[in-house]
C-alpha cells in the first residue's frame, strides 16, 4: 500500500486463506511485486512453489 491507499488486490485477495493457512495475497503479493519491477506478466506458475511454506 502507497499512501495508505488500498489496491482491489489486497482488499479481496487477503481474506482468502488457502490449505497452509496463508492468505491469496500472501501467496500472490510477491508475484504481482515482480511483475511491476519487470514490466512482464507473470505466468500462474510464478506463484508460489507447492509445499514452499
Amino acid at each position: 500500500m502507497a499512501a495508505g491507499v488500498a489496491t482491489i488486490e489486497s482488499e479481496f485477495l487477503a481474506h482468502v486463506v488457502l490449505p497452509g493457512n496463508r492468505t491469496v495475497m500472501d501467496e500472490l503479493e510477491p508475484v504481482i511485486a515482480s511483475a511491476y519491477r519487470s514490466g512482464q506478466r507473470p505466468t500462474i506458475s510464478d506463484a508460489a512453489t507447492p509445499g514452499a511454506d
